[in-house]
């Protein structure tokens, strides 16, 4: 116990004996001291769960704390708060110089010193070696610095730990910075800048490199990372972590992107809420306005043709959302799918077309109109689709990258000419069903005077698939520009 403690505890025997030779109250004794007297011994009476009343949560008693080739006695805090580490004794080696402990050779002047929001008396070597401030006593700070410290320069290489909030037992765990930790082996240790593995504390190390294990991880047994949100499982040399985001690297370049505003196109990233890559091209977005209802759709080149890159909205009489027979949108649907359409609908009664471009409007905006069945095959062949019509691989090509559902036989779209073709259901009979599975789109062709020709795509399908249906059946509309 150090002499202040020593102070401490005949400090508040006196009160207690002041106490009984007056035969009087706690509070009448407690009477005879001044306001600054009193203060001075609550502050310094042990704290009735058996802790500390340190500030810090750590005991005031020196411990032997192990600073680099140096070996002093502190108080924990103090130890742990400038990168040293709780041993059992200090014992003396060639390597190692002990200092204010019972084996130090010479005189050693005990000194009031100040590191963060810790004071202690100490002596004056180990309140250098843990560059702390010499101050007149505890409760004054003082502008004189222990020569040789970092305080002598203008710097101060110790902050303010935050303290522990939550109660916990010191004999097991201790307080560093605001958690608390179990102790390593009975000994506490700074996890600023060591590992406790089994029950030994070593420093932490990669390939020889010192790191900090509360902010940084080591990988591939030789790299250092910086812990990302709480994330240390990723490979840092194909994610960089930026605002505790994890940035994934785009191709082989150096070019990282968040996957959640932003995509990939080769070794560029680009936002994909205006553009898209085609062809490892990023491109811009076009904009269709439907001066009909102030609609507003993106559009895409593929090939010679123009499309939009959404499906149509417009409310014509007798368009559904998916899962509303009433024409309203209580599953909130159409914002993200467009409405469904029969084929009369989708072609406003006009006559079938077999022509590229098919010449039909439809319920398509001014200047644009709904595409004939070749102009299908033209356009999935253009995106890269191989066989008939281009309708092999064209569902992997075209399909959105998001939006789908990825239950078993998942096919995940690449959407390579940011068509993002989505799942929007159909209406068979007056039964909904599909959203989320698989998407379906008239075309201007009809098969027979009941039926039509329309595309479809599933979740679990990598093709186009081109079928005739009823033209009662209602599927979604994609139209392309004259």
């Amino acid at each position: 116990m150090n002499n202040l403690t020593t102070s401490r505890w005949l400090l508040a025997a006196f009160v207690l004996i002041a106490a009984l030779m007056f035969s009087c109250s706690d509070k009448e004794a407690i009477e005879f001291f001044t306001e600054e007297e009193k203060e001075q011994m609550f502050a310094s009476w042990p704290s009735g769960d058996g802790g500390s009343s340190s500030s810090s949560n750590l005991p005031e008693e020196n411990i032997f704390c192990k600073i680099g080739d140096n070996c002093v006695e502190v108080p924990l805090a103090m130890c742990l708060g400038t990168q040293g580490m709780q041993v059992p004794d200090c014992g003396i080696s060639s390597s190692s110089t002990v200092y204010g402990s019972s084996s130090s050779v010479g005189e050693a002047k005990d000194v009031y010193c100040k590191v963060g929001e810790n004071c202690s008396l100490i002596t004056e070597h180990a309140c250098s070696v843990v560059e702390g401030t010499i101050v007149p006593d505890c409760g004054v700070s003082s502008s004189s610095s222990v020569p040789g410290s970092s305080s002598s320069n203008g710097s101060s290489s110790s902050s303010a730990l935050k303290e522990c909030e939550d109660l916990y037992n010191p004999d097991t765990r201790f307080c560093y910075d605001g958690i608390i930790y179990d102790k390593c082996d009975g000994i506490a240790y700074n996890p600023a800048t060591h590992i406790c593995t089994g029950n030994t504390a070593t420093r932490a190390r990669c390939n020889n490199i010192d790191y900090n294990p509360l902010t940084q991880f080591c990988y591939q047994n030789s790299k250092v990372g910086q812990i990302c949100a709480g994330n240390s499982s990723y490979d840092p040399d194909n994610y960089e972590c930026e605002n505790s985001i994890l940035l994934t690297r785009c191709g082989s370049g150096n070019d990282f992107y968040n996957p959640a505003t932003e995509a990939c196109c080769s070794n560029s990233k680009y936002t994909q809420a205006t553009q898209y890559c085609s062809n490892g091209t990023v491109r811009t977005y076009g904009t269709l306005n439907d001066t009909r209802d102030g609609l507003t759709y993106k559009t895409v080149e593929i090939g010679t043709q123009i499309w939009m890159a959404e499906n149509l909205n417009h409310d014509a009489d007798g368009s559904r959302c998916y899962g509303d027979n009433t024409g309203s949108d209580s599953q909130n649907r159409c914002d993200t799918y467009g409405r469904l359409y029969n084929w009369a609908m989708a072609m406003n009664n006009s006559a079938s077309s077999t022509a590229t471009p098919s010449g039909v409007q439809g319920v398509c905006p001014q200047g644009w109109h709904l595409p004939s069945d070749n102009e299908w095959n033209v356009m999935t062949a253009a995106a890269g689709g191989t066989g008939t019509g281009g309708r092999i691989g064209a569902g992997t090509i075209l399909k959105a990258t998001s939006g789908w559902n990825t239950g078993s036989g998942y096919i995940e779209g690449k959407d390579n000419h940011g068509f993002s073709a989505l799942p929007g259901g159909t209406r068979f009979s007056g039964s909904f069903s599909g959203v989320g599975n698989s998407g379906s789109w008239w075309s201007a062709t009809q098969s027979d005077v009941s039926f039509a020709w329309r595309r479809s795509m599933g979740y679990n399908d990598s093709d186009v698939d081109r079928f005739s249906h009823d033209k009662s059946n209602l599927f979604s509309v994609r139209c392309v520009r004259d």
